[in-house]
């Protein structure tokens, strides 16, 4: 009978174990593969004249996004967080385009309407920025020394991996961005997936290592804001209420970014949700990030 008992036991945790590792494989595969599609609207629902664009990410992704012209010749690139889209970012684009902005905004790899097998969580994004830049770049109606980026998320950790690879990039707002992927895995993997992370986290962080072949350790936003030059401008924002990235990844970011002393400027809300201040103080957000691009990028 015993013996019966812990056949039985053990048949049961094999199981288990089975199960665990099947789900857990399961939830790397979607985490690693963000939804695609059209986009669920589109700019001219905010009124805004856009042209459809696609270019190449450094390695060669091809990328899809709108450019929308402004009254200057200063522009800002928006960049989208983990399983997000571009068109997320409509509301923000509008503001910044009626402050005179020009306004690139793209599909990440492996979301929305760009190619690109899985996501690499700011790993390789960073390429899909430069990519962006480039585009800027080759556009005539565009200052070479007028490029900006504002990022959310993933995308404000790739926002400052974009700075701290190009001196083109004058001025950078980062959105609760974090300092490294594994300690935003270690504090926010429960609120962001809305699993236990007992067990099921090292696990799932196996998996998705082992499928895309990329090392977690890797991707280090911080090493990035270590590179970025003196006349180079940064605006950190994060907030205590966040549960996702930790507040104190965006002052780490702050201290260890290598611009000047005064071209720094740093946010810290109280209890806003992850990446939701423009929500709950849409016009003090829009009037200190317009006033911080225009002061780094119009000269006032």
């Amino acid at each position: 009978m015993a013996r019966r008992a812990a056949k039985a036991l053990g048949v049961a945790l094999v199981a288990v174990a089975v199960g665990l590792a099947g789900f857990s494989c399961y939830v790397s595969y979607r985490m690693l593969h963000p939804k695609k599609g059209p986009p669920s609207e589109l700019p001219s629902k905010y009124g805004l004249s856009y042209i459809n664009v696609t270019f190449h990410s450094r390695d060669g992704v091809l990328l899809r996004g709108w450019y929308i012209p402004g009254e200057t010749d200063a522009a800002i690139i928006l960049v989208h967080g983990l399983h997000s889209r571009k068109e997320k970012l409509l509301p923000l684009a509008a503001e910044l385009n009626k402050a005179g902005f020009s306004i690139l905004m793209f599909d990440l790899r492996a979301h929305g309407e760009s190619e690109g097998e899985y996501t690499t969580f700011g790993l390789r994004e960073v390429l899909d920025l430069l990519g962006a830049l480039d585009y800027l770049l080759n556009r005539t109606d565009v200052s070479p020394e007028k490029i900006g980026v504002v990022g959310f998320s993933m995308g404000g950790s790739v926002a400052i991996e974009g700075a701290g690879a190009s001196e083109r990039f004058k001025a950078v707002v980062a959105d609760c961005p974090y300092a490294t992927f594994t300690g935003a895995v270690d504090y926010g993997f429960s609120e962001f997936t809305g699993l236990p992370s007992f067990l099921l986290k090292d696990m799932i962080v196996f998996f998705g290592e082992m499928v895309s072949g990329i090392e977690l350790d890797d991707i280090r936003p911080v090493d990035y804001a270590a590179k970025m030059r003196p006349e180079q401008a940064l605006f950190i924002i994060c907030s205590k209420g966040d549960r996702i990235v930790d507040y104190r990844d965006g002052l780490l970011l702050y201290e260890k970014s290598t611009c000047s002393r005064d071209k720094k400027l740093l946010w810290v809300d109280e209890d806003a949700p992850h990446c939701g201040i423009f929500k709950q103080h849409p016009e003090e957000y829009v009037r200190r990030v317009a006033e911080f691009l225009r002061a780094n990028l119009l000269g006032g």
